[in-house]
């Protein structure tokens, strides 16, 4: 489904790892956040050109900002967006985006259990500082990425001004390019719409190339719940993820056994649910079949 603007919609989705800071704040085209209230509570996890301990950093951020559990509202509030207060507001009600100074985010070397390539401003001497303008380039990419892919489903070529906003994605995680791929910027609007689909879907890729998203499987008494383990980077373009496939969730196939996005509604306890290759295949049908001729 679209909202007003021709956006597909943002889907509610399980997910643990968003966090807000104590101290947030926007100065000098930035900005400024902190764990804690304290500005001059400085973390010890890390030293610079050195592997994160991330036993610290765990446990340093468990003790500060409350954690939020993302919601519709995470992606459709990030799209109004516009100005520095916005920013601000976003960011104390579901955390910041955690930009490196070359516009990255985070999570893209955090886990990766080498040194500091990806240098965040400020700290650890100082709150972490990150551009506006690297707020606002993510919130024009998530924008055109969302009016691409309504215009796409329509069969409608996407024009120039749409992919501005896109070429962000690929400028700022160009070196998650496929090998030989090359983004010329202007040309895109005169590609055919099944050539364009394929960019939407590689920006896609590269921006969730550049986060990291984990999964877990909690089994309560009502049933196995799976939730995505991810900050609000991640989270963000899961929620674009899930909007652009037209999606509500996951669930995994009867026929194939792998993992797919639902659409409709969620699968009824008890019964097959078959991904789109395997009902073009008939593999239901087959299924049924097999199980007659088992139960005479």
């Amino acid at each position: 489904m679209t909202n007003k603007d021709g956006l597909f919609k943002g889907q509610p989705l399980g997910s643990t790892g968003i966090w807000s800071p104590e101290y947030a704040e926007v100065k000098d085209g930035q900005l400024w956040w902190h764990a804690s209230s304290n500005p001059n509570d400085m973390p010890d996890f890390w030293v610079v050109g050195q592997p994160l301990d991330l036993g610290k950093m765990l446990s340093y951020f468990r003790r500060h900002g409350p954690y939020p559990r993302p919601s519709r509202t995470l992606l459709d509030r990030f799209l109004r967006v516009s100005q520095p207060n916005d920013i601000l507001r976003f960011t104390k009600d579901f955390g910041p985006l955690q930009l490196c100074s070359s516009g990255e985010p985070m999570n893209a070397w955090h886990h990766s259990g080498l040194g500091l390539t990806c240098m965040p401003e400020g700290w650890p001497h100082s709150p972490w500082h990150e551009d506006i303008e690297h707020w606002l380039k993510y919130v024009q990419a998530a924008e055109g990425v969302l009016k691409a892919a309504a215009m796409l489903r329509s069969d409608k070529r996407v024009p120039n001004p749409v992919w501005d906003g896109i070429n962000w994605i690929f400028s700022v995680s160009h070196h998650h390019l496929p090998e030989g791929v090359s983004i010329h910027k202007g040309n895109l609007a005169k590609k055919k719409v099944e050539t364009q689909r394929e960019y939407v879907s590689m920006a896609i890729n590269c921006w969730l190339s550049m986060v990291d998203i984990g999964m877990r499987l909690d089994w309560p008494g009502t049933g196995p719940e799976v939730t995505f383990l991810s900050g609000t980077s991640a989270s963000l373009i899961l929620q674009i993820i899930f909007a652009v496939a037209g999606s509500k969730g996951t669930a995994v196939c009867g026929g194939c056994g792998l993992i797919y996005l639902r659409k409709g509604r969620k699968p009824q306890t008890g019964r097959r649910n078959f991904c789109p290759t395997c009902r073009e295949k008939g593999v239901g049908a087959m299924l049924n079949k097999r199980d007659q001729r088992a139960a005479t």
